[in-house]
């Protein structure tokens, strides 16, 4: 459940001040937010972000 508006709410209800936020670099200048450099955990595609477009 990382990185998604409920856990940021519930963050900031606990009155968190800051926000860690991970970023990873597409081949075409996309960021994306993301633990993992690498995509499969989260998509079940078996690439890295730096290897990836956004396009299909």
């Amino acid at each position: 459940m990382e990185h998604t508006f409920k856990t940021y709410d519930l963050a900031l209800n606990y009155v968190t001040k800051y926000i860690e936020q991970n970023l990873v670099l597409s081949k075409d200048g996309i960021l994306y937010v993301s633990h993992n450099k690498n995509a499969k955990r989260l998509t079940d595609v078996n690439k890295n972000y730096k290897d990836m477009t956004s396009k299909k």
